[in-house]
């Protein structure tokens, strides 16, 4: 019962205390001490900090409460703090926890927020047409960091969502980060695409002018085939549909079916194309794609003599870089040739093989002669143009050699110059 008294006394005192030093502020601001007629009086611009240290040092309490002083202290101040989101992933699927994580720096001199400046953050998740779907309170800074899991619904809708956050700080902006929610279904039936010819085991590829042989099958998931299912078939090349020679409109009583596509004559492009199939069982739908394999007709061969030039008589390094006209690598086969002098016999062999190595790269090696030009013949993919090496510089020259062309952490780089 004492302790209450005590209590009670002080909390007497510290409003006592509060009310007194709120009135000498009124005072020190030229304010009346008497509120207008509707009974209230706004103050806008900063609080004063002779009102924020008799406020503080007014709450007389325990070593318990010492804390909640330094937290007041920390809520009155002036900082403002930004909010550096991210997130475990960028997908998620409906079901998936996703964990948000945010890193809290003063907005002033980007110093990380400490423990003691105790600040809270609100957590929202917009869906994708910015509806909130979600909200919290993130209370529970561990230095600068807060952070929170949400557990992704079942039914959650797809599409891209926001997770933004807003430190409680008066003016303290909002950050966001986005990310998005897939949903994902279990297919009632498995769709199977397959090329039946040996193009693409014998030449890399089909054709222009080829025709494409396949065969669809479709199972259910107790192991049944799906017979005479209904077919919708689409195919193209570049953009351009192919002609179908033989397109079922229903599978079979195995729940299969062949097909044959013929394709365009000349080059309509890169050579992108693709079959697709969608299957219609007994009021479920699903679908099949599988890209074609085309023989390219293009190629961007890049070739880099190591130096900058070729010295003839003196060994060199090449560099090169294969990649279709839309840049993709290719995986290119191909010999160095000599070109034959006008008149002259023609080479009897290759000066070297060569293949990339990695995404379209590689590099050989040769000592280029005197007066002779060489040339690059691709024989994997088939059918491409030569391309010519730059021509090798005669009389005076230097070579640069850089060894392995490899070096790791701390080895000292060996290069060899010859003249």
């Amino acid at each position: 019962m004492a302790w209450h008294k005590v209590a009670g006394v002080g909390l007497i005192i510290c409003s006592i205390l509060l009310l007194f030093s709120m009135f000498e502020w009124q005072k020190d601001a030229g304010l009346s001490s008497e509120l207008p007629p509707s009974g209230e009086r706004r103050y806008h611009g900063p609080l004063p900090s002779e009102f924020k240290s008799v406020l503080v040092a007014s709450m007389e309490c325990t070593e318990d409460c010492a804390e909640k002083k330094v937290r007041l202290d920390s809520m009155l101040s002036s900082k403002r703090y930004m909010a550096h989101v991210s997130l475990d992933k960028e997908t998620y699927r409906p079901g998936e926890t996703a964990y948000i994580r945010a890193v809290l720096v003063d907005a002033a001199n980007d110093k990380l927020a400490t423990t003691n400046d105790y600040v809270n953050a609100k957590l929202e998740i917009k869906g994708p047409t910015g509806e909130t779907v979600y909200e919290a309170w993130l209370g529970n800074q561990e230095k600068s960091v807060v952070s929170h899991l949400w557990k992704i619904t079942s039914d959650q809708t797809g599409g891209e969502y926001r997770a933004e956050i807003t430190p409680e700080r008066q003016g303290s902006p909002m950050s966001w980060r986005a990310f998005i929610i897939r949903s994902y279904r279990q297919p009632k039936f498995t769709v199977v695409v397959e090329f039946t010819s040996e193009h693409d085991a014998q030449a890399g590829g089909y054709g222009f002018g080829d025709v494409i042989h396949g065969r669809v099958k479709a199972t259910r998931a107790d192991g049944s085939p799906c017979a005479s299912a209904a077919l919708s078939w689409k195919a193209a090349v570049d953009g351009v549909a192919l002609q179908a020679l033989s397109a079922p409109a229903q599978l079979d009583a195995d729940g299969a079916a062949p097909f044959s596509f013929q394709l365009p004559t000349h080059e309509t492009g890169d050579g992108q194309g693709s079959v697709s199939v969608s299957v219609s069982d007994g009021g479920d739908v699903e679908g099949q794609a599988k890209t074609i394999p085309m023989v390219v007709r293009t190629l961007d061969l890049r070739l880099y003599p190591e130096g900058g030039d070729l010295a003839a008589g003196l060994p060199g390094r090449v560099y090169f870089e294969a990649l279709t006209r839309s840049g993709e690598p290719v995986a290119l086969e191909a010999e160095l040739w000599e070109v034959a002098v006008a008149g002259g016999p023609e080479p009897a062999a290759p000066v070297l093989a060569l293949s990339a190595e990695h995404e379209g790269r590689g590099t050989f090696e040769f000592t280029p002669a005197p007066g002779r030009e060489y040339e690059v013949r691709p024989l994997r993919p088939a059918g491409l143009p030569p391309t010519p090496l730059p021509v090798a510089t005669f009389g005076p020259g230097v070579s640069l050699h850089a060894g392995a062309g490899v070096f790791g952490p701390g080895e000292p780089l060996r290069l060899t110059v010859a003249a």
